[in-house]
């Protein structure tokens, strides 16, 4: 008879006469034979693996235009975060002695050396992508990315002007010399590097100007409803060529010897402990007050330019040699962003109709 529901009656066990063999000693889990040391995977340098799987979806034409686009945006900001908080913490075991190898067996300057030679195959070939393949399919979509010397006089004279109405009054050059010390670079900023010379003293001088980010990155060279009709072509160029064009407007009396562009990662990696709320609060505001003073984690700029104004700034700045990795610009994560904004309607997507069921 089965137990009344609520009843504390247990019903007793019966016998079965199934048996169950156990072996005498159980199976080893070590595997037999020699063990590959390599058998492990960096953390890190998986990580840059995954991104470049983000890059090919940037490589795939059967995406639409601006999402090929916007995955180079991806791609871009995923680096920049790696290098703010990944390898920032690489540097900072390394500055503090705790060299501990990873369960890959690589100590963390191999790790760090591999990093730098990963990142910059990646680098060019997200720059390879933009050139090769992204810029021309924009081209065909009528949304047209210029060179200052591709431009006619009059689109030039239209820049020059919202130049001095616009971006002029908004820039503030620094230069370096023994009154003024060296400016703080905020990570992630776009700047120009200047060596301008006194043609009195004949003495050089380097100068940063920081280009604004509260203006567009890409600026309409034929107004900013262009592209918005289809079948219109849309002109752009990037707003730090327009600057470098007009540095003697901002350098009066000086000759501009060379401009480059170049970019700063910082130290954002924060170190959180679990502790009462007061000690966290207090640990947290001080790594938020410790963020504006972090130490870079990498310098990037052109391959073009000469290592005469990554001097300049590593011997300015508190860094300790940042990795420098060169790249083309303007083609950062902003700039990618911006163009995925652009307006195309037949890069998007495209309009579908339900299909019922059955059909």
């Amino acid at each position: 008879m089965p137990p009344r529901f609520g009843s504390s009656e247990v019903p007793a066990a019966r016998a079965t006469q199934d048996r169950i063999d156990i072996p005498e000693f159980a199976p080893s889990l070590e595997p037999e034979g020699d063990i590959s040391p390599d058998r492990f995977l960096d953390r890190e340098l998986s990580w840059l693996a995954f991104n470049s799987r983000v890059l090919e979806l940037a490589e795939d034409p059967d995406l639409f235009l601006l999402e090929r686009v916007n995955f180079l945006s991806i791609f871009a900001s995923n680096l920049d975060e790696f290098f703010m908080v990944r390898v920032a913490g690489l540097k900072r075991r390394i500055a503090t002695g705790l060299a501990v190898p990873s369960p890959a067996g690589l100590s963390p300057i191999e790790v760090l050396e591999q990093i730098g030679d990963a990142a910059r195959k990646l680098q060019e070939r997200h720059a390879r992508v933009f050139a090769e393949q992204i810029r021309p399919a924009l081209a065909y979509e009528h949304i047209h990315l210029m060179r200052w010397d591709e431009l006619d006089d009059e689109a030039q004279h239209r820049l020059s002007i919202m130049f001095g109405e616009k971006v002029f009054p908004i820039l503030t050059p620094l230069a370096v010399d023994p009154a003024h010390p060296f400016p703080y670079i905020s990570g992630l900023s776009l700047n120009l590097a200047v060596i301008v010379r006194n043609p009195v003293s004949d003495k050089e001088l380097f100068a940063r100007v920081k280009v604004p980010d509260q203006l567009p990155r890409l600026v309409s060279i034929d107004g900013p409803r262009a592209g918005a009709v289809p079948g219109r072509v849309a002109r752009f160029i990037a707003l730090e060529e327009v600057i470098a064009v007009h540095l003697d407007k901002l350098f009066p009396g000086m000759e501009v010897m060379e401009h480059h562009t170049f970019r700063v990662t910082r130290n954002e990696d924060v170190e959180v402990e679990e502790d009462d709320a007061r000690t966290s609060c207090r640990r947290l505001k001080k790594n938020c007050c410790a963020a504006a003073s972090a130490r870079p984690s990498g310098l990037r700029s052109p391959r073009t330019s000469t290592r005469t104004s990554a001097r300049s700034w590593c011997g300015n700045s508190a860094s300790r040699n940042p990795r420098s990795t060169p790249f083309r610009l303007p083609w950062t994560s902003g700039a990618c962003r911006s163009s995925a904004e652009l307006t195309a309607p037949t890069s998007t997507t495209r309009s579908t109709c339900p299909t019922p069921r059955g059909t």
